[in-house]
């Protein structure tokens, strides 16, 4: 007897309380992964490679009537996966971006060492924040449906010392959040806050 007045009590709950809509706050997150082929007797390396709208979002599931509050570049990192045919011990890079609102340099050259049995991810600290910016209003328009070119980057570097045989394959890795909002049906007293139609304008 008690099971079904649990029940009945469950059931009838949302019609006691009654539903509203309220405002909620979410992060999804961008995991964007270009990999550079380089292959190169003399040491020095110029290899270039084009990033699509669907590479960046991905799985990325936004509903549409969400509003985005903001989108930030999170890290730049690299990782190296060596082929036998490597000689060089270590190799300088940086990377530049094109086709976005501020092209540019993304990270001067920093240093990548090619020794040991596994290279770890190297982390990019020193971002020129110009070109970040760029990226990030690129990501920004993507989402919302306001762009559809694609961008490109290109890593350029050379061998330490020079002259050194490099036979590998770099990930540049760019991980990004999306910071949005949006009105989501709900039961009374449940969260959240107050939501209108002039709080959460949909996204194009």
């Amino acid at each position: 007897m008690k099971k079904c007045v649990t029940s009945i009590l469950i059931l009838t709950l949302p019609f006691i309380l009654g539903c509203e809509k309220r405002l909620f706050r979410f992060v999804a997150t961008i995991d964007q992964t270009s990999v550079f082929t380089l292959s190169t007797v003399y040491g020095n390396f110029a290899e270039q490679q084009f990033i699509a709208r669907n590479d960046v979002l991905g799985k990325l599931d936004i509903p549409k009537k969400a509003h985005i509050t903001d989108v930030k570049i999170e890290s730049l990192s690299l990782k190296v996966i060596k082929r036998p045919e490597n000689k060089a011990p270590a190799m300088t890079v940086s990377a530049t971006v094109f086709g976005t609102r501020v092209p540019g340099r993304m990270f001067d050259p920093v240093t990548v060492p090619l020794v040991g049995v596994d290279v770890p991810f190297v982390g990019l600290n020193a971002l020129i924040e110009s070109a970040i910016d760029g990226l990030k209003d690129k990501f920004k328009a993507y989402i919302q449906a306001l762009d559809n070119t694609s961008f490109s980057v290109q890593v350029t570097g050379n061998s330490v010392p020079t002259g050194q045989q490099i036979a590998l394959d770099l990930q540049l890795i760019i991980k990004a959040t999306v910071e949005y909002e949006e009105c989501v049906e709900t039961l009374e007293g449940t969260g959240g806050d107050k939501c209108d139609d002039s709080t959460t304008p949909a996204s194009p």
